[in-house]
């Protein structure tokens, strides 16, 4: 075992078993995991410049019902391994790194007792739907404004592969995309404009998440980045029926990923169901009480149906 440190105070934090695990000779993941549950496991797969410390509240709700949790740090984000000449920036060349990174977590936590479950946000998202998709062993799954789409103005989508071309062709790949910058949305994003949240307190925990522990933050994606997820969406979007049952969470105030790109899929999937929480944000599992509350009725009522 390769001990691997946990930030925050948490009660949650206290029972989790932390360590490094290797993708290949240079990639190194973080994973977490909590047992004790009996009626199988949820692994986590969170968005982009998300850590694990940001899932404690998550983390606790299953545990409360009876799961053992998994979390991790995707590469280039988190305490994994990061790009050495932008480490403050997400960069990838090809979203099947990230697969690679699922592959290595789902194996590493095999011996976990099923049935298995899997919670992804946002980039996560992107990332589960794919990994269900071509992989079998997940009863179900649970996804919150999965990235399927990019919320981009007409213009920055007519113009976005021109964009890309332009910034290649100059040399400048390695730069944050528009609107982003080399820290965290939460540290120059205000809170009554931004984008994740409409409940104070959570902004000030994901601020405070940050600023307490400055290895945790992470900024915006270089236009490599842009330019895979670009490819990988475009892929997700010709995927036929996914057999995994799922449920779907979608906030009405959604301006992050594209809500237009999830009614499409929802279109095929006609063993999914979707659920639209009014006035929620990108993370609507950290909104206000009565958004959440939702959130988690109708978790618990999805993961019902099968233990």
């Amino acid at each position: 075992m390769n001990p691997a440190p946990l930030y925050g105070d948490h009660p949650v934090r206290e029972f989790a078993v932390c360590e490094f695990i290797s993708v290949n000779p240079v990639t190194q993941l973080r994973v977490a995991k909590w047992m004790g549950g009996s009626r199988g496991t949820v692994h986590i797969f969170n968005g982009r410049t998300e850590y694990i410390e940001k899932y404690y509240d998550v983390i606790a709700n299953f545990l409360s019902c009876g799961f053992n949790v998994t979390a991790h740090d995707w590469r280039g984000q988190g305490l994994s391994t990061r790009n050495e000449e932008y480490p403050s920036r997400c960069h990838i060349m090809d979203f099947d790194e990230h697969q690679n990174d699922a592959r290595a977590v789902m194996a590493h936590f095999s011996d976990m007792a099923g049935p298995h479950y899997l919670f992804c946000h946002s980039m996560g998202g992107a990332i589960g739907t794919r990994y269900i998709a071509e992989n079998d062993g997940i009863k179900a799954a649970m996804f919150s404004a999965p990235m399927y789409g990019i919320h981009l103005s007409p213009f920055l989508e007519t113009f976005r592969p021109i964009i890309f071309k332009m910034m290649k062709s100059l040399g400048l790949q390695w730069m944050t995309a528009p609107s982003t910058k080399d820290i965290n949305y939460e540290l120059h994003a205000r809170f009554k404009n931004n984008l994740l949240t409409s409940y104070r307190p959570s902004w000030d925990q994901l601020i405070k998440n940050v600023t307490d522990d400055p290895d945790l933050q992470c900024g915006g994606p270089t236009y490599y980045w842009s330019n895979a997820a670009y490819k990988e969406m475009e892929a997700l979007s010709k995927v036929k029926r996914i057999k995994t049952p799922a449920l779907m969470f979608l906030g009405t105030d959604e301006k992050v990923v594209s809500p237009n790109a999830i009614h499409e899929r929802m279109k095929i999937q006609d063993n999914w169901r979707l659920v639209e929480l009014k006035n929620g944000r990108h993370e609507c599992y950290v909104e206000n009480d009565e958004i959440r509350k939702e959130f988690w009725l109708n978790i618990d009522l999805f993961l019902d149906q099968f233990s």
